[in-house]
């Protein structure tokens, strides 16, 4: 082991949906589970969600999360699983899927011994297969209360956005840090201004396609501006 690898950590946190993915993978997800007709009660669970969360509300980001993940209560938390992986699947093989250049980044992240997390306010159905297939070091998300027999309670805990995704990489990426004397230094990219917290948390903050909000914060703490290919443009020009 070199004194680097003793001395000092690297780390590279990445947002997931469009950001290394270019799509919103808790929406897509819903669409496969309509599409594929493979469970009628979650299905009809779904439906009747999204049909809410279409309303016009001032409920936050958290807030419209946690009703999300209410239309999962009694549903089997292996069959979600299964269908994260089916859905995966399926949405891996569309050329768009990726976000190219994000991932190049941290693929390059991980050959040069660093650690790389994908972090996200979506659930580990989806989450898990994208970091696996990318062979990342892990990955921080929404995670969903199980009951004894294996089913969502429908509940959550800390929501994984804004402060939320801050505080779960403390707890889980960083728990260590400041009790040793390694040197730490961090990679961020995201796309939407409330991951501005886990921006925060960066020496190398990266902005990917950000909203206009981030994009002022951005350029206020001259954090790097990328803009690449989104899904829907890549969908117009295919």
């Amino acid at each position: 082991m070199n004194q680097q690898s003793i001395d000092s950590r690297r780390v590279a946190l990445a947002d997931m949906d469009e950001t290394v993915i270019t799509e919103k993978s808790m929406l897509r997800f819903c669409q496969f589970v309509q599409n594929s007709k493979s469970d009628a009660c979650l299905e009809h669970s779904i439906s009747k969600t999204l049909k809410l969360l279409s309303q016009p509300s001032t409920r936050t980001r958290a807030e419209a999360n946690k009703i999300f993940y209410e239309a999962f209560r009694g549903f089997d938390a292996k069959a979600l699983e299964r269908l994260g992986h089916q859905w995966f699947q399926s949405e891996s093989a569309l050329p768009s899927f990726y976000n190219s250049r994000v991932v190049d980044v941290l693929l390059n992240h991980l050959s040069e011994g660093c650690e790389v997390w994908l972090v996200s306010g979506s659930f580990a159905a989806c989450v898990a297969p994208v970091a696996a297939a990318l062979g990342l070091t892990g990955y921080v998300c929404t995670e969903q209360e199980v009951d004894l027999h294996g089913r969502f309670t429908g509940q959550i805990g800390q929501p994984c956005i804004g402060r939320g995704k801050a505080i779960a990489l403390s707890q889980k990426v960083f728990s260590d840090y400041g009790q040793s004397d390694t040197a730490l230094e961090v990679w961020g990219y995201a796309d939407h201004h409330t991951d501005i917290p886990m921006l925060s948390l960066a020496d190398h903050a990266v902005c990917v396609n950000p909203t206009p909000e981030l994009a002022g914060v951005a350029a206020s703490l001259n954090w790097g501006i990328w803009s690449t290919e989104t899904a829907e443009s890549a969908r117009r020009s295919s």
